[in-house]
């Protein structure tokens, strides 16, 4: 095992600074767009461009690799991403900056789509639960460290912009250097509705919902914490207590879903994610504030990984690939919706509507997972491997997991004509 977590320091290395970059700037564009002056409808209107870039980037990126090759398509990307990120603050307006975060997330899909592409290749065949495992905790370490920034350099400066620039480009130099061969090419993943609502209607429909949350609150969290008057200092603990918060409930409520009918934890999920929605939105002082969005986070951002695990469950093995990618470009598809609803509520009753709107959400699809229990009571027998901690990246990262090695392998004959499989 030495030998495996050697030979992936270096591509774990580009993922947290790929991850740190961009969950800096997701934070950051919303806390200088308050600042500005923009309306909220504007900073949702940048949250529904990044997931329409980042989905439509999923889609290219296979394509990219197939013409130039992992290394100089990761450079590209990377080069496009830290310009983008540079050309936020040359060019302060909202409509720029919706087109600036399209293009960002059409590049950021990319290079995340490469390296979790080489992490897969690394991890080989009965180590993906481990390098799983270290590639979840890296993600959520990136992601917390990566508020932690704010503490030192306010959001009005431009240096922000700077060091968010330089850790996308430092991501590129790990993959530059590196000796090992490029993986086998990428394959992608589709969206077939009636395939996945057929394998599970509550993790479909729950992914969807967890999607229309998640994209309004990544969007527009740093807008509401400037709204009700916290510090750009604040907004970066707010969004880190919501991140830690979910690293510490994941595995044992994952642990306890193995043991029961999931649909029990993913449903008390989802309605604790309502209650506690409502309680943020009416909640005064720093310190309730930040307590409530670890709860929050701990209920609404765990949910996502059950539902993953709840669809394998029925799904036969050589489909868990498929599904579970399907049901990923499904959360894409709620989250590029979900941004501008919740700004809109913003704009016309107040901050505290972005978790109106979150509330509304969570209790509608718990409801609905209420009904689809009365309906179909008993449990589905989990899968060998249980419960997975499953990060929300893209289609690649799908095949990290230990649940796909029943997954056919590509078929690198098609690969090569089509520029990359597209699992049905």
């Amino acid at each position: 095992m030495p030998g495996i977590y050697g030979s992936i320091a270096a591509i774990l290395l580009s993922i947290a600074l790929l991850y740190g970059g961009n969950t800096m700037m997701a934070t950051l564009l919303p806390v200088r767009a308050g600042q500005e002056g923009f309306d909220a409808i504007f900073v949702g209107g940048m949250g529904t461009g990044y997931f329409i870039g980042f989905i439509i980037g999923c889609r290219l990126t296979p394509w990219l690799v197939q013409r130039v090759g992992h290394i100089r398509a990761f450079g590209a990307l990377a080069a496009i991403t830290a310009s983008t990120t540079l050309g936020f603050a040359l060019f302060m307006e909202p409509a720029p900056w919706i087109v600036l975060r399209f293009i960002y997330g059409v590049a950021g899909s990319g290079l995340l789509m490469i390296v979790e592409g080489w992490l897969n290749e690394k991890a080989g065949q009965g180590n993906r639960g481990r390098v799983l495992a270290i590639y979840t905790l890296v993600y959520i370490g990136a992601q917390a460290l990566s508020q932690q920034i704010f503490l030192f350099i306010a959001a009005k400066e431009v240096t922000l912009f700077l060091v968010a620039a330089i850790i996308i480009c430092l991501s590129l130099v790990p993959i530059a250097v590196t000796t090992s061969p490029s993986p086998t090419p990428l394959r992608t993943a589709s969206l077939n509705l009636r395939r996945l609502y057929a394998t599970s209607p509550v993790s479909t429909l729950g992914s969807l919902g967890v999607g229309l949350a998640n994209g309004a609150f990544w969007s527009l969290a740093p807008l509401f914490a400037q709204g009700i008057g916290l510090s750009t200092q604040t907004v970066g603990m707010l969004i880190t207590s919501v991140i830690i918060g979910n690293a510490v409930l994941q595995w044992p409520i994952g642990w306890l879903s193995d043991r029961v009918d999931r649909r029990f934890p993913i449903v008390t999920c989802f309605f604790g994610a309502s209650a506690l929605g409502l309680t943020m939105s009416f909640a005064e002082g720093v310190y309730l504030i930040l307590a409530i969005a670890a709860v929050y986070g701990a209920f609404a951002q765990s949910i996502y990984a059950m539902l993953v695990a709840h669809a394998g469950d029925k799904a036969e093995p050589e489909d868990f690939v498929s599904v579970s990618g399907g049901l990923l470009l499904l959360y894409g598809v709620g989250a590029l919706i979900g941004a501008m609803p919740g700004a809109a509520l913003m704009d016309a009753f107040g901050h505290q509507a972005l978790f109106w709107w979150t509330a509304s959400v969570h209790s509608g699809i718990a409801v609905f997972i209420l009904w689809r229990m009365l309906k179909r009571p008993g449990r589905a027998e989990p899968m060998p491997e249980g419960f997975q901690a499953v990060p929300k990246s893209t289609p690649v990262a799908v095949e990290l997991d230990p649940r796909a090695e029943a997954s056919p392998p590509p078929d690198t004959e098609h690969q090569a004509r089509e520029g990359g499989v597209t699992t049905p």
